[in-house]
């Protein structure tokens, strides 16, 4: 590499094409088995659905549970509500003192 005609404080040293092809190859690498351990790993699913009733006439009542949330949903023909959000859920053995229904 030839320094003749580079001004004091205004030296930059560009990495050789070949080294940046290979750095962004790397990169690109990285990437792909980052995506493929995210898509590849078991999902945690949170959302279930514990119970319904069915009310007649396109009517129901489910019961939600998001985590240790639990909501009450309502639904009639073509729309969906929120009734209620109710107490959130103590998993047994955790010290429930009978304040908070146990699962």
């Amino acid at each position: 590499m030839s320094l003749q005609g580079i001004t004091p404080g205004r030296i930059s040293f560009a990495p050789d094409p070949p080294e940046a092809e290979f750095r962004i190859l790397r990169w690109l690498r990285r990437r792909a088995w980052m995506a493929r351990q995210w898509w590849d790993a078991p999902k945690l699913r949170e959302l279930r659905l514990c119970e319904t009733l069915a009310l007649g006439e396109h009517r129901f009542l489910a019961l939600v549970v998001c985590g240790r949330q639990r909501f009450l949903i309502g639904g009639a023909g073509n729309s969906v509500a929120l009734l209620a959000e109710l107490p959130p859920m103590v998993p047994p053995g955790s010290g429930n003192d009978g304040s908070e229904k146990a699962w």
